[in-house]
């Protein structure tokens, strides 16, 4: 007898470990709406207990000349956060370190990235104020053995935007990764922009499943990022016989591609949409909120009206048969799955599974 047992595991963007200040958290959305996704904690002012050393800047500085690259992540994570030290046998699969101006003044600043290809890397920024050199920025960012990379933009000002792509779910049938946009203004690293890189869910009871995409382009002459999302629905567990986590995907109803442009706001330090109307407000948010029906009838009004006449007669009744549940449910479940929260220590991470699941 099939079990419907899904568990998915969750990250988040972790506590800043270097820096706090003294307001409300503040969160950058993609599209300036709600979100059920929060981008980042509040990035703050500089606390003087987490000066570094310049022995450690100068060993991290000479790593690959025949440095212990552990002893030396051990020190320095030592004076940035006392509690986490690295074991003496990791050999980490991931270690960038970006030695360049970041924020213009025409003076560098370090950009540390290390860990492992699963789970989290973490990246430190190190900035030297009044002479002595200062963490700015910790953070642990979740991966899954692919897109891995911390890289960085130059804009118009001479400054750079580093970015990178997190984890954020991660389980049966559910994926999903965002990319992360920071900058550093005024001796603080700003979080930018969070966009989609993909939005997957398969499965899960829902009656629509999805499988999104995103992709981005700079242009640094007038420091906007055009996103791509190219995005493709089908059905879900909708067969009687079905169980809940399979779909259906060689019965796609219809895909498409969106396209939206963001722009540097130097009044609010972030970047912000333009030309964007509601509807594309709705798509967007959307693709980050699986299962979120009344949205997705919002969004794609137009495309679902036309399945109604189609001449598919598939499409045209799993698509009037969805309606019809909408109109009872906002979401539109197949099976009764209910999904409940299980909290593990360390980290942050989380695991979710159906009730009664150990």
């Amino acid at each position: 007898m099939k079990k419907n047992l899904i568990i998915i595991i969750i990250f988040g963007v972790f506590g800043i470990s270097c820096n706090t200040k003294n307001k409300s958290n503040s969160i950058v959305e993609s599209t300036s709406t709600d979100s059920t996704q929060y981008f980042a904690d509040t990035i703050g002012n500089i606390l003087l207990d987490r000066v570094i050393s310049e022995r450690v800047v100068s060993d991290l500085l000479s790593i690959g000349q025949n440095k212990d690259t552990v002893t030396i992540l051990n020190k320095l994570l030592s004076e940035v956060d006392k509690k986490t030290k690295i074991s003496s046998n990791k050999k980490y699969q991931i270690f960038d370190l970006i030695y360049e101006d970041l924020d213009g003044n025409r003076k560098k600043e370090i950009l540390l990235h290390f860990g492992e290809m699963r789970f989290f890397t973490k990246v430190i920024v190190l900035k030297k104020l009044q002479n002595k050199w200062n963490c700015i920025f910790n953070e642990e960012f979740g991966h899954q053995y692919s897109g891995v990379v911390l890289k960085t933009l130059e804009v118009p000002d001479g400054q750079k935007i580093f970015y990178l792509n997190h984890l954020e779910e991660r389980g049966s049938g559910i994926h999903k990764t965002a990319i992360y946009f920071f900058r550093i203004v005024q001796e603080e690293v700003i979080p930018a922009l969070r966009i989609l890189s993909t939005a997957y869910v398969n499965g899960w009871g829902l009656f629509i499943n999805q499988e999104v995409n995103g992709e981005f382009k700079y242009n640094s002459d007038k420091d906007e990022i055009r996103v791509i999302y190219s995005y493709s629905f089908y059905p879900g567990p909708i067969n009687k016989e079905d169980v809940s986590w399979e779909s259906h995907p060689e019965v796609e109803l219809f895909e498409g591609v969106q396209e939206l442009i963001y722009k540097w706001d130097n009044l609010n330090k972030e970047y912000n949409p333009k030309d964007i109307d509601d509807r594309i407000k709705s798509k967007v948010k959307m693709f980050d909120d699986f299962g979120n029906d009344s949205l997705f009838i919002i969004a794609f009004e137009s495309e679902l009206s036309k399945l109604t006449k189609s001449e598919d007669p598939v499409k045209a009744k799993i698509v009037l048969d969805y309606f019809n549940k909408v109109r009872i449910e906002s979401k539109v479940r197949t099976h009764n799955l209910q999904i409940t929260k299980k909290q593990t220590e360390g980290n942050g991470l989380n695991f979710y599974g159906n009730e009664g699941s150990k």
